[in-house]
């Protein structure tokens, strides 16, 4: 959960820094530079799959560590994810 907050976190201080920018002082470079505009969307929605990702494994993690079986309780211990 930590990386998908810090993703999230990211991704509106970015999101809002450049809505800034290209409403409040007229600064649009995704007008300008292609490669801007191609790299941010690409950067937007990696941040959105990591995110995402994340919070999967700590639901599986989850589901693991609160198990009543032993067997599966053991796949969640911390030598198996280093």
């Amino acid at each position: 959960m930590f990386i998908a907050s810090i993703c999230n976190i990211l991704q509106l201080v970015s999101s809002l820094l450049l809505r800034i920018l290209s409403v409040g002082l007229s600064l649009d470079y995704t007008r300008t530079s292609h490669i801007w505009c191609k790299t941010r969307v690409s950067l937007a929605m990696s941040v959105l799959y990591i995110a995402s990702f994340s919070i999967c494994l700590s639901t599986i993690d989850q589901f693991l560590i609160t198990s009543r079986d032993v067997h599966i309780r053991q796949i969640s211990q911390i030598k198996l994810a280093h």
